[in-house]
């Protein structure tokens, strides 16, 4: 097939494995819970509107989110365009890179003070794109669709593993507090809080 051929196919559906994750990810998440729903069958009210309920309570927090899982998606695919990589684009894109990098390596627009994990992954992806950029810039087109080609794969079988091993620990946890993520997290986030709260009546 030839490279025009190609790009005229990525061009037309370019976005459709945005859509196939999205797809994916409600799935898992509507099986995790009819699984959850059957493991604990014995406490539940079997009534037929209460269960209808739950369901589209959760399927439209599974859309919620779908749309944040497919966000590096979203990202990766924008920069599919051939036209990033060209002139005056391709310098116009660079110079953005090497603007915001220097504003969070030189500003508190990211302090490290509040998370220097995030400061330090915001610094990293930027420096990484820059680079990719450059890079890419410099190949023919035919590398260009090979290279992200072979990462839209990468990114989507991470995506799945994620969900999958998502559902599965899911499960675990169910099992173990007969409750789902967030509510133990924010239990746990209490206890935290109860922790540090100083037991010595004078520092009280």
């Amino acid at each position: 097939m030839k490279p025009a051929i190609r790009h005229n196919m990525i061009r037309n559906q370019r976005f459709s494995p945005v859509f196939l994750i999205a797809l994916i990810a409600i799935a898992i998440s509507f099986l995790t819970r009819l699984v959850l729903l059957f493991k604990s069958a014995n406490g539940m009210s079997w009534s037929i509107p209460a269960i209808a309920g739950s369901f589209c309570i959760g399927f439209f927090y599974d859309l919620l989110t779908a749309s944040f899982i497919v966000i590096p998606l979203v990202l990766h695919l924008g920069f599919m365009s051939d036209q990033h990589y060209k002139k005056p684009l391709k310098w116009f894109i660079t110079g953005v890179f090497v603007v915001l990098f220097g504003v969070v390596l030189f500003t508190k627009l990211i302090p490290k003070e509040f998370n220097k994990d995030l400061y330090y992954v915001v610094l990293f992806f930027l420096l990484a794109r820059l680079l990719i950029n450059i890079f890419l810039g410099s190949r023919t087109d035919a590398f260009r669709f090979y290279w992200r080609r072979t990462f839209l794969y990468i990114d989507c079988f991470l995506l799945i593993f994620l969900l999958i091993f998502n559902a599965i620990s899911e499960y675990f946890f169910w099992d173990e507090f007969s409750t789902r993520y967030f509510l133990p997290l924010r239990f746990l986030n209490f206890c935290h809080g109860l922790a540090s709260i100083p037991t010595d009546p004078v520092k009280a």
